[in-house]
């Protein structure tokens, strides 16, 4: 089994310099509370690299764009999903991960999660 992290976001060197420089100048409008959860404007965040590094679970990240090709599904993004075998199906929406306040916040909901 692995969590699957999708952010609201698209890959690519462009898109991450539109990314950042929104994040910088507006970061209440940026559309993925994900990112901004687990990651700052320089990188992931202490907490959450500590967090997943002792996790005996299996998580891959995506962008929006690299995990449509890959799963070819879609849904409202940012959202985190569990997959077992072929399987996907929604841990936390994009409504749910938005009502979280900070990185402690999502650990605490994921470590609450009995997969």
């Amino acid at each position: 089994m692995e969590l699957l992290f999708v952010y609201n976001a698209k890959s690519g060197f462009k898109d991450s310099i539109f990314n950042f420089a929104h994040k910088t100048i507006n970061s209440s409008s940026y559309p993925c509370n994900l990112c901004s959860l687990t990651h700052s404007n320089f990188g992931q965040k202490k907490s959450w690299i500590n967090f997943v590094n002792k996790s005996i679970l299996k998580f891959t990240f995506h962008h929006i764009d690299d995990f449509e090709k890959t799963h070819q599904k879609k849904h409202l993004y940012p959202v985190i999903l569990k997959k077992e075998e072929n399987k996907i199906s929604l841990v936390f929406s994009s409504q749910e991960i938005n009502k979280f306040k900070s990185t402690q916040e999502l650990i605490s909901a994921l470590e609450k999660l009995s997969l």
